[in-house]
């Protein structure tokens, strides 16, 4: 079994991103997932682990709104190992900022969420419940730094469609400011260069690779789906 986080850690070691560093951690994960998504569909086919057989990114979000006595809410999502709980509460100004896990425990018996004090009548709550996800097969370095990679590539595609798509709003299809293009140049520059290092990397991964790893690939998947049914 390998975590996603064991892909993320690599992933947001060299992906330089204000907005994934300060999402809410639910949010980073969800962000993270869709580029790892990707990455696995490109890996896949050149790949001697199973990435098809896996535990998905999941989450559900309840909103609560606090009666000053209730400190106990249920939640319909069943607690794992695995789950994770974010949770954040309205300001007087209307913004959402997290809460500190030591307002709240988790009681995993009765799928609910206790607080220390009750939540003031009125007030809105949001609770956040997902797991982070995994593949069920065991993956070496060099597939979770190509994994990795793989999601820097779909990071600055994400990135040039959302510059591009900009530049297009404010200065027209036909316009281009000088310092705009400059920028979309240099992703669209950097993206070449990544996308070719990883064809480099996987190249040199499966020519080091035995082609019997191929069929202990297809053992291995039908052995996983067997044991999790």
């Amino acid at each position: 079994m390998t975590y996603f986080e064991e892909i993320y850690e690599l992933a947001t070691a060299i992906m330089e991103s204000e907005e994934i560093r300060q999402a809410p951690l639910y949010k980073k994960y969800l962000f993270l997932y869709r580029f790892l998504q990707f990455s696995i569909s490109e890996f896949n086919t050149r790949c001697y682990r199973d990435l098809t057989t896996i535990r998905p990114f999941d989450y559900k979000s309840y909103q609560i709104i606090g009666d000053g006595l209730e400190k106990e809410f249920q939640v319909s999502s069943p607690f794992s190992f695995d789950t994770k709980v974010y949770i954040e509460k309205e300001t007087e100004n209307h913004i959402f900022v997290p809460m500190s896990s030591d307002n709240y425990t988790i009681d995993n018996m009765k799928n609910c969420i206790v607080f220390k004090t009750a939540p003031k009548d009125g007030e809105k709550i949001n609770i956040y419940v997902y797991e982070i996800g995994y593949f069920y097969d065991d993956l070496e370095y060099e597939e979770k730094s190509i994994l990795a990679n793989g999601m820097l590539i779909a990071f600055y595609q994400n990135q040039l469609n959302k510059s591009t798509l900009l530049n297009q709003q404010v200065y027209g299809v036909g316009a281009k400011m000088y310092s705009q293009a400059e920028h979309i140049k240099r992703l669209g520059d950097l993206l070449k260069m990544v996308r070719y290092e990883w064809t480099a990397a996987i190249n040199a991964y499966t020519y080091t690779k035995s082609p019997d790893l191929v069929l202990d690939k297809s053992r291995r998947q039908k052995e996983i789906k067997n044991d999790y049914k």
